[in-house]
């Protein structure tokens, strides 16, 4: 196949343009060559990494100009596509109504979430602070949809926050498989809850955050302190250098501001030092689940600056 001049790679056949459609027809391929088997009580696992919409925003031609948002935009109607060929493949063979389909991310928007909502009004980032490489919410949110018909009521919603370091747990749980002390140490499983079964408010534990620049926040329930002033990321990473009465942390209620606009670590001092001694028990302990402690790095850790 001719190379395209707008094409970044230098192997002769990859055309960026097309990533998404070569993908999608090799998972589309494994799910009908797996299929019999899978009806014979030999389920496969699929995992489908979609290069969108990370950059390039490389569009197949069919999708060009088929959405009001650019490129973007673009990229993401053909993802949309891609997406539902392969549910298609899973109707055809019969296996819809045994498969269990998750959609995720793995991060927040690209810096040019900004161009986005100046060029064409859209909020990548939703009401949410920041992007890919932040603390804050805007850097961590992302789409989590879950498909296992006999299982989860459709349209059902979780109110109760996740991450994806649940996977492990979660599909250990569902393969009735022990994980071992030193594996998945801060996964909890979900199978309660894609069962639609009644747990408690602190269902899992607390969720460490992480920025790109090594900086740590901690989420448990409504609450969420960000161990730093500022994003602690991003291409042009943002610090608040505290003065010598102000708090150097940051303390958010994400169910009154998930936008993270008010800083209430002096209201609430108590809610901070609870969530200041849970991730330093975490970090101590090498786990934020029960069970036997993990060894963790000691040395050359800058960014635990509340432990030093």
């Amino acid at each position: 196949m001719k190379k395209h001049e707008d094409d970044l790679e230098v192997a002769p056949s990859f055309r960026d343009a097309f990533v998404l459609e070569d993908l999608t027809e090799k998972a589309v391929d494994f799910i009908e060559q797996h299929a019999e088997a899978a009806r014979r009580g030999r389920p496969f696992f699929l995992y489908v990494a979609l290069t969108s919409p990370h950059l390039p925003h490389a569009v197949h031609p069919a999708f060009v100009d088929t959405s009001e948002c650019g490129k973007y935009g673009d990229f993401m109607t053909e993802t949309d596509h891609r997406v539902g060929q392969l549910l298609d493949a899973l109707d055809r063979k019969g296996l819809t109504g045994e498969t269990l389909v998750i959609f995720t991310s793995d991060n927040g928007p690209e810096n040019n979430y900004r161009y986005q909502e100046e060029a064409y009004g859209h909020r990548c980032s939703y009401i949410f602070k920041g992007g890919k490489r932040d603390i804050y919410e805007g850097g961590h949110r992302v789409p989590f949809l879950v498909r296992w018909p006999g299982v989860i009521e459709p349209g059902r919603v979780v109110e109760h926050p996740v991450c994806q370091v649940d996977f492990l747990a979660t599909f250990a749980d569902i393969l009735g498989v022990s994980l071992p002390a030193n594996a998945g140490e801060d996964s909890y499983s979900l199978l309660p809850l894609l069962k639609g079964e009644d747990v408690l408010s602190d269902y899992r534990g607390g969720i460490v955050h992480h920025s790109s620049r090594g900086y740590f926040a901690i989420r448990h329930g409504d609450w969420k302190l960000n161990m730093l002033r500022g994003s602690g990321g991003s291409l042009r990473p943002v610090f608040v250098q505290p003065g010598e009465d102000e708090p150097a942390f940051e303390l958010y209620n994400l169910a009154d501001d998930p936008g993270e606009t008010r800083n209430v670590i002096r209201e609430y001092p108590g809610i901070a030092s609870q969530l200041e001694e849970m991730i330093t028990r975490y970090i101590e302990q090498g786990r934020s689940t029960p069970g036997e402690p993990q060894p963790y790095v000691t040395e050359d850790w800058d960014q635990l600056i509340w432990m030093q």
